[in-house]
């Protein structure tokens, strides 16, 4: 199998999500200082831009709830610097216009075309959904959340087909993998001193390795490694994190072909696996 690099985003910001929907991928990307957040989006073969440097009315207090069939709808919070949220803005990435907003409804989840929703009161919630291309109250379910949760219950069958075609990592322990593919890892265990855990994704004949190893001047480097299942062979190293003093994780994963690689918080590069 060969590793090819695709391209790499780079806006010197802190990568704060990465959200693939089909073909495309939304980057939400944080300056804490200056207190703004900006959202691009691009095919995920290519790296073509569609969106990019996107800002809401709200220039950092907001967040993305959903993304999926090209609108992105996005939420805005209760308060800042707390996790309650308040109000759905959609954003169509075809028209580049907002098709609506809701300031007083929270969003629940998409099924469909439709947008399901609620108001909270001061001790129960009263739920809605909603046409998603228009925003328009398809249903007032009001306070009994049974229908609600059935719906819910349906999409996650639905859910667990979409994700079927991501890797993520998991933590390292004997007896996971195959032996071949744990003997690579032990190897590297007795090479390198390494802190902390190994974390690994077995994609097809590759296995993908994250892990962290101490400097003469006591931080850390995070490693990045693919090695050939078979061959043994090293085809892909980088280190991501360099002189780092805490544990970085979940900085990659697959879809389909495709890797997903965060470096040094910022810079993602795409890389096919074929």
């Amino acid at each position: 199998m060969k590793v090819k690099k695709k391209y790499t985003l780079k806006n010197n910001r802190t990568i704060w999500r990465l959200i693939p929907s089909g073909d495309k991928l939304l980057v939400e990307e944080r300056e804490e200082e200056s207190k703004q957040v900006y959202y691009n989006c691009v095919e995920i073969k290519s790296g073509k831009s569609l969106l990019k440097d996107f800002q809401t009315e709200e220039k950092f207090w907001t967040g993305i709830e959903a993304f999926e069939d090209n609108k992105i709808y996005f939420h805005r919070f209760v308060k800042p610097d707390m996790p309650g949220h308040i109000g759905i803005i959609v954003y169509d990435l075809i028209t580049k216009k907002v098709l609506w907003r809701n300031d007083d409804l929270v969003f629940l989840f998409l099924k469909g075309d439709e947008v399901f929703a609620y108001i909270q009161k001061f001790e129960s919630r009263e739920f809605f959904s909603l046409n998603a291309e228009t925003g328009n109250i398809l249903r007032h379910y009001g306070e009994d959340a049974r229908e609600i949760n059935i719906v819910r219950e349906k999409l996650l069958d639905e859910q667990y087909e979409k994700y079927k075609n991501y890797y993520f990592p998991e933590t390292y322990s004997p007896g996971k993998l195959s032996s071949e593919a744990q003997k690579h890892i032990e190897k590297l265990k007795e090479n390198e001193v390494i802190t902390g855990t190994v974390d690994h994704i077995k994609y097809r004949d590759l296995l993908i390795l994250s892990y962290h190893t101490v400097n003469d001047d006591g931080k850390m480097n995070n490693n990045f490694i693919i090695i050939e299942i078979d061959s043994g062979k090293i085809i892909f190293k980088e280190v991501i994190n360099n002189g780092i003093t805490s544990f970085i994780p979940d900085s990659f994963f697959v879809k389909d072909n495709f890797l997903f690689l965060i470096k040094d918080k910022t810079e993602l590069k795409v890389i096919a696996l074929n």
